[in-house]
């Protein structure tokens, strides 16, 4: 009965473990997702300087200029938006690391249980065994014994 509700338990941290795991592993791809917008806004936040560049030579069209800069703002309040957005990442995926890392743990002491469990087991066996050779040592050697009386006496 405790085999089979240690078998049970360990399968319901092994589950645990492996969603931690996954959730790990979302935190990661949403970083990574995160950080390739951000580098697509400095990207085209650089194209902006550019063309701000060039419209500050020659005839100057004001408006092109003054949208241009607008347009460059707001790429980079679009930028410290993501980077807000990937400090509070950050620290979901260290929440969720260390979720993880006690489910691991969780997980290899259960298996350390089992293990000792089956290692007791084994060597119970493995003195029962002994207490049976001994026992049948014990007959044998009576046994000769016995044997041996008989033709002592004629």
């Amino acid at each position: 009965m405790a085999k089979f509700r240690l078998a049970t338990l360990l399968r319901l941290r092994e589950r645990e473990r492996d969603r931690a795991s996954k959730e790990v592993q979302d935190a990661i791809m949403a970083i990574e997702k995160i950080n390739t917008a951000k580098q697509g806004l400095l990207a085209q936040s650089e194209q902006m300087n550019a063309i701000r560049k060039q419209f500050s030579t020659g005839n100057v069209e004001m408006r092109q200029l003054l949208d241009a800069q607008k347009f460059q703002m707001l790429l980079l309040t679009q930028v410290q938006q993501l980077d807000q957005t990937l400090g509070e990442l950050r620290q979901e995926l260290q929440r969720r690391e260390l979720k993880l890392l006690r489910c691991q743990q969780n997980v290899k002491s259960l298996e350390k249980l089992r293990e000792h469990r089956d290692e007791e087991a084994e060597r119970l066996l493995w003195s029962k065994q002994q207490e049976r050779t001994d026992e049948w040592a014990s007959v044998r050697f009576a046994t000769n014994i016995q044997s041996d009386e008989p033709n002592e006496m004629s």
